[in-house]
């Protein structure tokens, strides 16, 4: 009875074993597999932070585009403004120099008189 107690002792101390390195080995599978998927999801993500950046890059030059463009404009704007207002001050200039004159004129003829 003793050898029959201990050989059902050994088979389940055997079965035990070969279970718990059986565990051991699908846990360390499991792992892996983790592992694995893991690092796929790093990689997608890797992905992502790589065209939001590219994005980035790309609305950044959009927008360095759009205030070169507003800047072009602006000094557009500003350079026909002071022609025009340069334009405008020689009108004033040469029609106040006119009527000047032909109060003169008239004044000088007033004189003669």
């Amino acid at each position: 009875l003793t050898n029959k107690i201990q050989e059902s002792q050994l088979a389940i101390e055997a079965r035990m074993d070969f279970l718990g390195a059986k565990l051991v080995n699908e846990i360390q599978m499991g792992n892996a597999e983790t592992q694995s998927m893991l690092d796929e999801v790093q990689q997608k993500v890797d992905r992502v932070q790589q065209q939001v950046r590219n994005l980035d890059t790309k609305v950044e030059a959009g927008f360095e585009s759009v205030l070169g463009a507003v800047g072009a404009v602006g000094a557009e704007v500003a350079s026909s403004t002071k022609l025009l207002g340069d334009r405008l001050q020689a009108s004033i200039e040469e029609s106040t120099g006119a009527v000047l004159g032909s109060m003169e004129n008239g004044f000088d003829r007033m004189g003669d008189q």
